[in-house]
């Protein structure tokens, strides 16, 4: 990229702009992770912070409008820059992702419940606008932005860690041979699981390609701070980041095939390593017995057969809800409103606050038409960083594709559909927006 190029976007090289973005993605991101105080709300380092139901209600959904305003907000300010690269660059999951919007708000004309559809879909918009304006708008054409991003990414791992394991030890909780112990996170495991796994992503990434990240100054200290991750990820003993850990350990042995002689050597070795921390973690005198113990978390191990309560739930979902309103769905973001989530409470024995499962969820809200295009927006985004990577061995793009991969899969037991304020779905666009789809000649 020139600098001539750079300066002919004259948003994003507005004096100032630069440096403004990247310190209020990280007050934006310290307000998501509950770092900074919020009016309603506890500290992260609040002893009873999970266990305050009434604080969690108040406070939560202000502070959740706000994050999504603020993100929305910095999309905003690159929104000239973003659609001027448009006219250039139109990746599929992208214009895949105008398809999914444009269908579901035509869901909102026949949606269950109006005022909660046109609230979650005014924060999926704020979210796209957010993260499509930066990667298009920002990262994209700035000169360095490809650093930045990937700067950015392993930031906000570190973050993540720090606000788990810093309550532990400032509360003195840290039994780390304990195996009934585990790191708690920020009301749920993927809160900071997916920050963790793509930060992970992202300092390999950086390890082995010619961006340099100063947090991590050399090679040494980017293994250390992936072997880190992994066990953050295990200590937190959610049952769903196991499978983020399995699902990880597929991706960083894709994402770096990137590499050639010593550096694919290096990969293996530090891959090894880290599935070495994983299977001592794991291991007992019956490794798969000890799998299992560990991720039923003293609960009856027959559990994990049923999923943890996911097939039944899928199957009252499907018989009684999908079955009604397969093509249309109950409306974006409708689904879960207090007129049906009481009665599949009754109906499961537990209080599901989603089903556990994104392509589900999806149709449930925008019907089959709904949760084929949003499947397109990552299997199209999948396929395209797959080409963009072999072909021109674009590191970025595998990481693009490892985000797109880490989405498909972690929807099989989890709510990243519907859930637009997760941190992969953000992420993914981003890179969508900065990797460049087009053949070189």
């Amino acid at each position: 990229m020139t600098a001539t190029r750079f300066r002919s976007q004259p948003v994003v090289a507005r004096r100032g702009l630069d440096t403004l973005i990247p310190f209020a993605l990280f007050v934006w991101w310290l307000l998501a992770m509950k770092v900074l105080p919020f009016p309603g709300s506890q500290s992260f380092l609040a002893p009873d912070r999970l266990n305050d139901v009434t604080s969690s209600i108040r406070g939560g959904s202000l502070r959740e409008q706000t994050v999504s305003i603020i993100f929305g907000l910095l999309g905003l300010l690159c929104a000239r820059s973003a659609l001027e690269n448009w006219r250039r660059h139109r990746p599929a999951a992208l214009r895949w992702l105008l398809v999914y919007g444009l269908w579901a708000g035509l869901s909102l004309l026949w949606t269950t419940d109006t005022s909660l559809s046109f609230r979650r879909f005014g924060e999926f918009g704020l979210l796209v606008m957010g993260s499509v304006g930066l990667g298009l708008g920002f990262y994209r054409y700035r000169p360095d932005g490809r650093r930045r991003l990937v700067g950015h990414l392993i930031v906000a791992g570190a973050v993540a860690m720090g606000v788990v394991w810093i309550p532990a030890v400032v509360r003195s909780e840290l039994a780390i041979f304990d195996p009934s112990w585990a790191l708690r996170s920020v009301g749920e495991g993927h809160t900071v699981g997916f920050p963790v796994a793509i930060a992970m992503l992202a300092a390999l990434h950086s390890r082995f390609s010619s961006l340099r990240f100063r947090l991590l100054a050399g090679r040494r200290a980017h293994t250390l701070f992936v072997l880190f991750g992994f066990f953050t990820l295990l200590a937190l003993r959610k049952r769903g980041l196991f499978a983020v850990v399995v699902v990880l350990a597929i991706l960083v042995v894709f994402l770096l095939l990137g590499g050639r002689g010593r550096k694919r050597s290096g990969a293996q070795l530090v891959l090894a390593g880290a599935l070495a921390v994983l299977l001592v973690a794991l291991t007992g005198s019956d490794p798969t017995a000890a799998f299992i113990e560990i991720a039923a978390r003293g609960q009856d191990p027959t559990e994990v057969a049923s999923l943890s309560g996911r097939l039944p739930l899928w199957e009252e979902l499907v018989g009684t809800y999908l079955n009604q309103e397969p093509v249309r769905g109950w409306g974006f973001g409708a689904f879960w409103s207090p007129a049906r989530l009481f009665g599949v409470w009754d109906a499961v024995g537990w209080p599901a606050v989603s089903a556990h499962n994104g392509y589900l969820d999806e149709m449930l809200a925008t019907g089959i038409p709904g949760a084929l295009a949003m499947t397109a927006i990552w299997a199209s985004g999948l396929w395209q960083s797959l080409r963009a990577g072999r072909r021109e061995r674009d590191g970025l793009a595998l990481l693009a594709a490892a985000v797109a991969a880490l989405y498909l899969a972690m929807n099989l037991i989890t709510s990243l559909n519907q859930n637009y304020e997760s941190y992969p779905f953000l992420v993914g666009l981003t890179l969508f927006g900065v990797v460049d789809y087009r053949r070189r000649p």
